[in-house]
Parts: structure tokens; C-alpha cells; sequence
């Protein structure tokens, strides 16, 4: 956009210039005519570098608005590298947090496993209690097993419903 701004400036004062080498050519010319007097070309002249002048200033103008359109894209340029910079920090936080959670969701697993072994171990306990309750010659010994053994299996089913 500059380099454009700066060929459109360059060829303006080109054709300032070139406008400015005809006029001069056009007094300087011999011609048929009786020449003018000084003070009619002074006049010719002046005239001349008033446009070439207003031509210039208009030049200029048109250069700075330019320049100033340049600088509010590198304005908006550097907002948008910020703002791009900002997302990318973003998403490597989301990331950490996303492999954070894989983790505890993998401990938590691990956790869930053990306490299914164990409640079936809980189970083969309660199971092995019920067989020696239910054996029809108990001796003395198993007969606390045989009365409390409900009471048991039950103790264990709410452990196991618990977790």
C-alpha cells in the first residue's frame, strides 16, 4: 500500500513537472505573433506555478492520507497478532486443564476397579459363611455363624451398595 502511495505520489509530481516544461516551452517559443511583453509572461508564469503549487499541496494531502491509512492497518495488524497470541495461550490452558482431567478420571477408575475386587472378595466371604450356616452337623462352634449369618450378608449388600 505504501509502495502504491509512493509510485501515485512519484508520477503526480512527474505530471507537475511535465505541465509546469510545456508551459515554460510555450513562452519560450519563437513565433510569429509580436512577443509578449515581460510583464504579460511574468503573468503567464505565475499563473503557472500558482497550479503547479496547488497541484503539489494536493499531492500532499493525498500523501499523508496515505500514510495514515498505512498506519492504522499496522494498528490493527499488531491488534490482531495480540489477540492471536492471546488464543493460543488459551488453548494450551485448555489443554493442561483437559489432561489434568484425564488423569483423575484414570485414578478414579483404578480406585472403582479395587473397591469392585474387594466387594467380591466380601462376597466370597458371605457366600463361604452361608455354606458352613447351612451344613446340616454344625458343631458348637459354627452355631454363632449359622444364627448370625443373615445379618451378615446383609451388613455386607449395604457395604456394597454404599461404594
Amino acid at each position: 500500500m505504501r509502495r502504491e502511495a509512493e509510485a501515485k505520489r512519484k508520477a503526480d509530481m512527474n505530471s507537475l513537472a511535465d505541465a509546469f516544461e510545456a508551459s515554460v516551452k510555450r513562452l519560450c517559443r519563437p513565433s510569429a505573433r509580436p512577443r509578449p511583453t515581460v510583464q504579460a509572461s511574468s503573468s503567464v508564469m505565475a499563473g503557472t506555478a500558482d497550479e503547479t503549487n496547488n497541484q503539489a499541496t494536493a499531492v500532499a494531502a493525498a500523501s499523508e492520507q496515505a500514510t495514515a491509512n498505512v498506519q492504522t492497518v499496522a494498528s490493527a495488524a499488531e491488534e490482531l497478532s495480540a489477540s492471536i497470541n492471546e488464543i493460543g495461550r488459551q488453548v494450551a490452558q485448555s489443554a493442561a486443564v483437559a489432561a489434568q482431567a484425564t488423569e483423575r478420571a484414570r485414578a478414579t477408575g483404578t480406585t472403582v476397579d479395587g473397591l469392585a475386587q474387594a466387594a467380591a472378595k466380601i462376597n466370597e466371604v458371605v457366600s463361604l459363611i452361608n455354606n458352613i450356616a447351612a451344613r446340616p452337623t454344625c458343631s458348637p462352634s459354627t452355631l454363632p455363624l449359622r444364627r448370625h449369618a443373615p445379618e451378615m450378608q446383609a451388613a455386607a449388600s449395604r457395604s456394597l451398595r454404599r461404594r
